[in-house]
């Protein structure tokens, strides 16, 4: 704003004494503005030459502005304009109001440009730092708002969390019951929270509900839940795996563009012929002739895989096209228990490889749970479980590993089933790489780092909304296809883009927390318990 002003007000006065100056503050000030309002502006200058017009376009800006006070960068071109006019009078040697001159050109008083100047000296005598630095630490100083650090009632900082978190731990492992009363109670014996127990009974009584209160706020602003939770099996090496997978995708993530792999998302589901939302309509309890009706069982089923992508440069997120794969298994027993029965290594290689790999456009991160079927080995490698002690002795002695005479058969499978674990690349894995993509596995229990589950939420639940009595399964896969069309319309993009979005901000919780406990372990005060991580619902 303030080099808008600059610009305008060297047209305005007509003079080439400011030219230079005005050019000056124009290169200062250029990652600060807006670069085709400056040339809209300068096309209206030379367009017109009416003094009037430019006078109004100066009025304009003074309503925009309005009367705040100076940011940091506008205090940064107030020191700047001002100490190059006075190089300007110094090197010329001709006599000049500094003060005046750049009131005039930022149209800003004189008091306040004296006040900007005075702040600025008054840093500089009293720090031995260069003055660059003293202008950097003066003007941050002056940012525009209320940066003042606030009285809280709870100790501010993650100390309070991580010691909160291990009380309700602790209380759990003894099968004991918390409450905020409870943790109110805990932080006041450790003195974290500001609670005055010395007043009289009656008035100490309001002050602990307050302060209850607070402890309400702080327990919901950390996440914490109160309720029935799923039992769920959340372990160490789910923490470990999560806190792995969020440290690749970060170092990739933080490449230059031209060596950073695309992430793309590789998920399947399904849906029953009589999925519908029928629990979710609306009802009326006094209509005695609305009764509820008995929707008919699952019946079959469709089965679907696909993958999407993140937006990058500019390409934006959305389906990869030709990706879509869509079936009803033929066998009827196909349609029952566990859908992953319905997926194998052969049909999953086989699509991953003729419509999945030549649809991906760039150098690729492919990102994709942990299913039995996605790591199928090589046919060639040997299966410890159906083979004799003397075969596997025999392809251990052939690979090269030395095992003891005495070996027992449990040992020597072990011993086989490590091999093959260290040596043979998965099938998938195989075929990406000679494609120039690689992968990134999923962290089991954390399905809300995989945004295409999102994705098939939309579907299904679009999918619940069109059933109706008497829908066939012919009637599913006419309705399922124009929902993987939609994917790839401009709508359907920006519901993936909007989708991934969110799960980067989950991505984002995740790695605060695990930066906020490392900062704690330092100070040694967290017990080391790594199995905490933290609110993650279950």
């Amino acid at each position: 704003m303030e080099a808008i002003y600059v610009y305008i007000t060297f047209h305005l006065w007509g003079s080439h004494e400011f030219e230079k100056l005005a050019q000056a503050v124009m290169n200062e000030c250029h990652r600060r503005t807006n670069s085709k309002t400056l040339y809209c502006l300068s096309e209206k200058k030379r367009r017109t030459s009416s003094l009037q017009d430019v006078q109004h376009l100066l009025e304009q800006i003074d309503g925009l502005r309005g009367n705040s006070v100076l940011t940091r960068e506008e205090r940064l071109v107030v020191l700047r304009v001002f100490f190059a006019i006075h190089k300007d009078s110094s090197i010329t040697k001709t006599t000049c109001n500094a003060y005046e001159k750049t009131s005039k050109l930022l149209r800003r008083s004189v008091k306040t440009i004296s006040n900007v100047l005075k702040e600025w000296t008054d840093a500089q005598n009293q720090s031995t730092e260069p003055a660059l630095d003293v202008l950097e630490s003066c003007t941050t100083l002056s940012e525009k708002g209320n940066h003042d650090k606030k009285h809280t009632r709870i100790v501010a900082g993650s100390q309070t969390y991580f010691k909160v978190r291990d009380f309700v731990r602790e209380r759990h492992i003894n099968y004991q019951r918390v409450t905020a009363t409870q943790v109110y109670w805990f932080l006041v014996a450790e003195k974290l929270i500001d609670a005055n127990h010395e007043l009289s009974a009656s008035r100490n009584q309001v002050i602990n509900h307050s302060a209850i209160r607070c402890v309400q706020r702080f327990l919901v602003h950390n996440g914490f839940k109160r309720g029935k939770r799923s039992a769920g099996n959340l372990q160490n090496s789910h923490i470990i795996w999560r806190n792995r997978y969020l440290r690749v995708l970060m170092q990739n993530r933080t490449k230059p563009e031209r060596e950073r792999f695309r992430e793309f998302y590789l998920d399947k589901s399904y849906i029953h012929q009589h999925f519908s939302r029928l629990g979710f309509s609306v009802w009326d309890p006094n209509d005695s002739e609305d009764r509820p009706v008995k929707v008919p069982q699952k019946g079959n089923r469709f089965c679907f895989c696909a993958a999407i992508q993140e937006s990058i440069e500019d390409e934006p997120a959305g389906s990869v096209p030709g990706s879509a794969w869509i079936f009803s298994p033929q066998d009827k027993s196909g349609h029952k228990g566990d859908y992953h029965r319905n997926f194998n290594g052969a049909n999953f290689l086989s699509w991953f490889s003729n419509s999945l790999l030549p649809n991906l456009s760039r150098p690729s991160m492919i990102i994709l749970d942990n299913a039995k079927y996605h790591k199928v080995l090589p046919e060639s490698t040997p299966v410890s479980s159906k083979m004799r002690k003397a075969d596997i002795l025999t392809t251990l002695s052939e690979v090269g590993v030395q095992f003891d005479d005495q070996i027992s058969t449990i040992e020597a499978r072990a011993l086989l089933n490590e091999w093959i674990a260290e040596n043979v690349r998965m099938e998938i894995v195989k075929r990406a790489n000679e494609a120039g993509r690689k992968f990134l596995w999923t962290p089991p229990r954390y399905s809300d780092l995989q945004p295409i589950e999102l994705v098939w939420t939309h579907v299904k639940s679009n999918m619940g909304k069109q059933y109706k009595k008497g829908t066939t399964l012919k009637d599913i896969k006419a309705r399922l296809d124009p929902e993987f069309k939609d994917l790839q319309t401009e709508v359907g993009r920006k519901l993936i883009a909007s989708i991934i979005s969110s799960v980067d901000k989950t991505i984002q919780k995740f790695t605060l927390e695990i930066e906020r406990e490392e900062e704690a372990h330092d100070e040694g005060k967290v017990t080391d318990n790594s199995e905490s991580s933290h609110n993650h619902g279950n």
